[in-house]
């Protein structure tokens, strides 16, 4: 029986619509995420840089911030299941599950440097944001009170 094919070889099954879209995704703690929900400025100011010294910084800005905590990781490469920085285990359906309390924030780059055009499709690196500022005392109190809170068993 001879196999004949279901599409003709110039039949398109998709189409590259931009290929110099760039998303940033990163994924904040808990305490590092409230203090974005207390700037309640939707233009909040970002700066993305890679891990490679000698690329430029990209400015960009915040465009989804994810109100609850994520269940599972969506960038499994990222997780400690497959060497990389965020603590992960793994989950009943094989899926990366955050050991702690992680957020889901994306920013859409403002000027795209030239070299990041040529660049491979995933960088890594770190989001520097503008969040509400926060005086060391405070953030003494709220780590101290979330030790207590977690060790109290509530």
């Amino acid at each position: 029986m001879a196999s004949t094919p279901i599409f003709s070889r110039d039949f398109r099954l998709a189409r590259l619509i931009d290929s110099r879209s760039f998303e940033i995704v990163a994924f904040p703690k808990e305490e590092q995420a409230q203090r974005l929900f207390a700037k309640a400025d939707s233009q909040i100011k970002a700066r993305f840089i890679a891990d490679d010294l000698l690329s430029p910084s990209v400015p960009s800005r915040l465009t989804i911030l994810a109100p609850t905590s994520l269940s599972i990781l969506t960038e499994e490469s990222l997780s400690s299941l497959n060497k990389g920085p965020i603590a992960a285990q793994e989950g009943p359906d094989g899926q990366a599950v955050p050991s702690t309390a992680i957020f889901d924030v994306r920013a859409a780059p403002q000027d795209l440097p030239e070299a990041f055009i040529d660049a491979p499709r995933e960088l890594r690196g770190i989001l520097k944001i503008q969040a509400a500022p926060q005086s060391p005392l405070t953030a003494l109190s709220k780590s101290v009170s979330r030790v207590l809170i977690r060790e109290a068993d509530f």
